[in-house]
């Protein structure tokens, strides 16, 4: 038998395993800014050194992103650093008004075969944004709560808590925040210590759910922002 090991390359999920923190940071390029019509998004998902780990692609309808906006459906990929796909998004069409509660947010993560790992549900309140974060068999796992405020006026900079099932202790942070370095706004997560890759998977797509419902901006208006603050 040979005493020489095969070296195994990390791929999908396993590079969840050792990061405690990533930040999502949305690339914007020429096409973007030179198109009439609302392009698919770009993001990616790097770790607190600054290492990208995913490449995250949107795919949806034209005609959703004319006429739906930030609330449009999508189908969001992750993809890992060897070029496979690793995750997979899948957002409902739906509102973030309070008065509809009929059409509430719900996010879907799957991995390659279509094996779903979890689940981001909306839950009905009037006033702080609250989530369920569940499991692959439909169990909380965690809340996540929003700031006091109406998610119609949103703060920039604002902290989502992660909190145990129970809602009483506070294990992680969702935050959406202006980055100094990167002359943009970015939406960080500190997992929960004892999250299985699974459910920081979970959390990845809560975090970009957050995202298109409160935080997404033209990526004109957005560009525009960077060169005044660049000159």
């Amino acid at each position: 038998m040979s005493n020489i090991s095969r070296y195994v390359p990390m791929q999908g999920l396993d590079f969840l395993l050792p990061v405690d923190y990533v930040f999502i940071q949305q690339t914007i390029e020429l096409l973007d800014l030179l198109s009439s019509v609302e392009t698919e998004n770009r993001y990616l998902v790097k770790t607190r050194s600054g290492e990208t780990i995913f490449v995250a692609a949107e795919q949806s309808s034209q005609s959703q992103r004319q006429c739906c906006g930030a609330s449009r459906a999508f189908n969001m990929r992750l993809f890992d650093l060897n070029r496979r796909e690793a995750l997979s998004f899948q957002r409902f069409l739906g509102t973030s008004l309070c008065c509809f509660p009929c059409c509430l947010q719900r996010l879907d993560i799957f991995v390659p075969g279509g094996r779903i790992v979890g689940r981001v549900q909306q839950e009905w309140t009037m006033m702080i944004p609250e989530f369920f974060i569940q499991d692959l068999n439909g169990q909380v796992v965690y809340r996540l709560q929003g700031p006091n405020v109406c998610g119609c006026f949103m703060f920039r900079d604002s902290d989502f808590k992660i909190m145990t099932k129970d809602g009483y202790t506070q294990v992680g942070t969702i935050s959406h925040g202006w980055d100094d370095f990167l002359h943009a706004y970015t939406l960080s997560i500190t997992f929960p210590p004892n999250a299985t890759v699974e459910l920081k998977a979970v959390l990845i797509g809560a975090a970009f759910l957050l995202q298109y419902l409160y935080f997404l901006r033209s990526k004109t208006k957005s560009w525009m922002r960077f060169c005044r603050v660049r000159c």
